[in-house]
């Protein structure tokens, strides 16, 4: 648990705070079963900005 929250401080001094997110989760296992609970608000964080500010390129 340190190590991570010693990354998660590293990259903190580098990104802005709404591109990084660190949770712990109380009674958390490392399974499958408790993973399926927190994907979704994964996937949704990940794929946030999917869309914004994304230039096209010219067309030829």
């Amino acid at each position: 648990m340190r190590v991570n929250q010693a990354v998660f401080a590293a990259l903190s001094k580098k990104m802005s705070p709404e591109r990084l997110r660190f949770e712990i989760v109380e009674d958390g296992i490392h399974h499958e079963s408790a993973w399926a609970k927190v994907l979704p608000s994964v996937i949704r964080f990940l794929f946030s900005d999917i869309g914004k500010g994304l230039q096209h390129p010219p067309a030829r």
